[in-house]
């Protein structure tokens, strides 16, 4: 009987982290999106006019994460890494190196996932009209930079775009699984505590070839979430549904003179990718 609350618990608790894809109550600690560095570091795509308006510049930018989205296939290696880092209760370290040649530039990404966990003591007696706190916990931190160096995609409007930059993507996920017994030890509900922080940043240089119009784009968001006494078994949740509808940053500059030449919030709903997994490359999905 032990076992199979155990192996129940671990497949509730697993598929939960696995499906949204964590350091220790990141929630509570508050996630800070990651530094991009200096605008002077973020190589200019050589164009030849700031976008006109707001709209011009954010369509810009979608735009060119979508079609860096669709080239940037996850890394095999890295895909494994994390599957094993989901199912596993012991200790993990995985990292992932990882260079793509395309549009005529490259995009080297990095990254890390790290996995702790614990389960009950399967000699824990287990008995009727009793919660157990605890009886699984998970911990799991990933961590991801890529560097795009002179890519020239093309977007869903059939325009070319040169992108240049750097982005990062930080998760963590603090998850446990109580175990509450009803008149039976066969009859007993679990309740999931889970909490979720996230934060990215990108800083890329974009020119639409066609014209030569663009700028340098600056992402910033961080956000945590949490979501306590959650029966997985009846009700549901989404923190990819909470963080599409909160607010990332965006600065946009002049390419050639780094200039501020809009700031607005704008939904991570609307950034490519990014509610998913990383700012227009979805290596988390």
């Amino acid at each position: 009987m032990k076992k199979l609350l155990l192996a129940a618990c671990a497949i509730t608790l697993v598929l939960a982290v696995s499906c949204k894809p964590a350091a220790d109550d990141p929630a509570a600690s508050g996630p800070t999106a990651p530094d991009m560095g200096a605008i002077t570091d973020v190589t200019s795509s050589g164009a030849i006019a700031a976008p006109a308006t707001p709209t011009e510049a954010k369509a810009i930018l979608t735009t060119a994460l979508d079609a860096l989205n669709v080239i940037s296939s996850p890394s095999s290696s890295f895909i494994a890494s994390s599957m094993k880092a989901r199912t596993a209760i012991t200790p993990v370290h995985e990292n992932l190196a990882d260079t793509l040649t395309t549009g005529g530039g490259t995009i080297v990404t990095a990254g890390s996932v790290d996995m702790t966990g614990t389960e009950m003591d399967e000699n824990t007696a287990i008995t009727a009209n009793t919660t157990y706190k605890n009886v699984m916990t998970v911990i799991m931190a990933m961590r991801m930079t890529g560097t795009i160096t002179g890519v020239t995609v093309t977007g869903g409007d059939s325009v070319q775009y040169l992108v240049n930059g750097r982005m990062a993507y930080n998760a963590d996920i603090n998850a446990s699984m109580d175990l509450v017994t009803g008149a039976t030890q066969n009859d007993y509900t679990m309740y999931m505590n889970m909490d979720f922080a996230l934060g990215y940043g990108t800083f890329m240089s974009i020119k639409r070839v066609s014209d030569g119009v663009g700028a340098k784009f600056l992402i910033s968001y961080a956000a945590a979430f949490s979501k306590k006494n959650f029966n997985p078994e009846t009700g549901k949740f989404s923190f990819e549904t909470e963080m599409a509808a909160s607010n990332a940053n965006l600065k946009v500059y002049n390419d050639a003179t780094n200039e501020l030449v809009f700031e607005a919030d704008m939904p991570l709903s609307e950034l490519p990718g990014a509610a998913s997994g990383a700012s227009g490359i979805s290596m988390f999905n």
